[in-house]
């Protein structure tokens, strides 16, 4: 039995596809492209935020009342993977990748984000925006929670060519092997500054695993203090201006995302733990 998926998740959701109406209306702080920071938040180390400053991306955190409202937007989403009936969302989907990201997961077997995916193919615009590009073919376990933008906006939906399948932040990488690039997808698929895709890939993924979940309400104090958010608002600002952190604020916002990541594992425990 699914739950409807409420008006607050769905506003949430809009805000981070980037639906103009939505980002007009200024509930939530970042704009269009706010996306790009509440995703970093889910990754590991820094390699998500260097690659994206180095496309010219914004990355952002105004004080705590602006995390607040990224980490609000990140619980929101999950939780209506939660309440989709996902047996009826197609299963094969298609992302236009950067290769490091393809590199990590041979390290770290999950996926690290939210992971947004065509349903009809590989887009050309996304290849354009990036460096360094990989295509990625995505075999989703019947089973892995998503969302199915198209299904669930309808004709309301924002942005009908993405045609978004949205899936969840650590779910289990389960195989990847290598396909050919045909000569037309060189052709098509080239990246920022001309250059072909780097490879094409096929990507199964599983249900994210159970980890150990610490308190959530702990942790939140210990992430959105004034004085992390502070922290962690300066080491993006160094990003920023210089690509890199010293050891001392690496140490730091590492963990501080580690956290984050803790924090949410923790919020879909408690999820679970309160199922019938």
């Amino acid at each position: 039995m699914y739950i409807a998926i409420s008006e607050e998740m769905r506003y949430a959701i809009r805000f981070y596809m980037g639906d103009p109406a939505v980002v007009r209306d200024g509930k939530f702080r970042g704009g269009a492209t706010a996306y790009n920071t509440i995703n970093a938040l889910l990754h590991r180390g820094i390699r998500n935020e260097q690659d994206k400053l180095r496309e010219g991306r914004v990355l952002e955190i105004y004080d705590r009342a602006h995390l607040l409202q990224y980490l609000q937007i990140i619980e929101a989403i999950d939780r209506a993977m939660d309440c989709t009936d996902v047996a009826a969302v197609q299963t094969v989907t298609w992302r236009v990748d950067r290769l490091s990201a393809v590199r990590a997961w041979t390290d770290r077997s999950e996926t690290e984000g939210f992971y947004s995916t065509c349903k009809r193919g590989f887009l050309p615009a996304y290849a354009h925006s990036k460096a360094d590009v990989a295509l990625m073919e995505i075999v989703r376990a019947p089973e892995v929670p998503c969302l199915d933008f198209e299904r669930l906006f309808g004709p309301q939906y924002a942005k009908p060519e993405e045609a978004e399948i949205l899936l969840p932040f650590g779910a289990v990488v389960q195989q990847m092997e290598e396909l050919p690039l045909s000569e037309a997808e060189r052709a098509t698929f080239t990246d920022r500054n001309g250059n072909p895709p780097r490879g094409k890939f096929r990507l199964c993924i599983g249900v994210p695993q159970a980890k150990p979940a610490a308190d959530p309400t702990a942790l939140l104090a210990e992430i959105a203090s004034e004085r992390a958010v502070q922290q962690a608002r300066q080491c993006l600002i160094l990003l920023r201006d210089t690509g890199t952190l010293p050891p001392d604020a690496l140490n730091f916002y590492c963990r501080w995302k580690d956290a984050i990541r803790s924090y949410f594992d923790g919020l879909r425990q408690q999820r679970k733990d309160m199922m019938p």
